[in-house]
């Protein structure tokens, strides 16, 4: 588990978007070493920490993305599941009907109403996320 959470942080951390500003920013910081006057060193170290604060802001966007996609796919499967449930629900129905169970049919259609409701709530939810 450990090793797969290393693999997954080192192939963030090398993606282009992160890895070239951090070396930008630790290539800056560098050139703090030839400079005498303590102006231009904050100012070189600012600009560094502009270009490392723009990599770190990449690799927690990368991180997210990934954490939403979980969620996404998650909610995917919930829904496909009820989305099954409401199909089983509405042949029966259609069963119950065609036999005369009346009763049995309008409870049925109920609880198709209620997998219906719980799948708008998913959907709704996963507006949220976009």
């Amino acid at each position: 588990m450990i090793k797969r959470h290393l693999r997954y942080f080192w192939n963030n951390f090398t993606r282009p978007r992160v890895l070239s500003f951090l070396l930008i920013g630790t290539a800056v910081v560098f050139l703090t070493f030839l400079t005498n006057d303590n102006a231009l060193e904050i100012s070189i170290s600012g600009l560094a920490s502009v270009f490392i604060g723009i990599a770190v802001n990449n690799f927690t966007a990368e991180e997210t993305r990934h954490k939403d996609e979980i969620a996404i796919r998650s909610k995917v499967t919930y829904a496909s599941k009820v989305l099954e449930m409401a199909e089983a629900k509405l042949q029966y129905i259609c069963t119950q009907s065609a036999t005369g169970n009346q009763q049995q049919a309008e409870d049925a259609c109920k609880e198709l109403s209620q997998l219906l409701g719980l799948l708008k709530l998913l959907l709704k939810e996963e507006k949220s996320l976009h």
